[in-house]
């Protein structure tokens, strides 16, 4: 019985550790990709089609990424 209550446990532990790494993983892509090129659209950028495409990027790596970190929380 003590066996398979470690099991749990561990378990527990993987979920909330890959919960948080996949968490953090979206912030830094979301805060790099999203949030930086938003300023240099905002700003003013000579290159406005790159910095478009760079931020649609950073959307669309951003919630494959909340989605794999929101999987583990369940």
């Amino acid at each position: 019985m003590g066996r398979n209550n470690n099991s749990d446990e561990i378990k527990k532990y993987r979920r909330e550790f890959y919960s948080k790494y996949f968490g953090n993983l979206s912030t830094i892509v979301f805060t790099v990709f999203v949030v930086g090129n938003a300023v240099s659209l905002i700003r003013g950028s000579e290159d406005y089609v790159t910095d478009l495409m760079v931020l649609i990027a950073g959307v669309l790596f951003t919630l494959p990424l909340i989605l794999i970190a929101n999987k583990f929380i369940k």
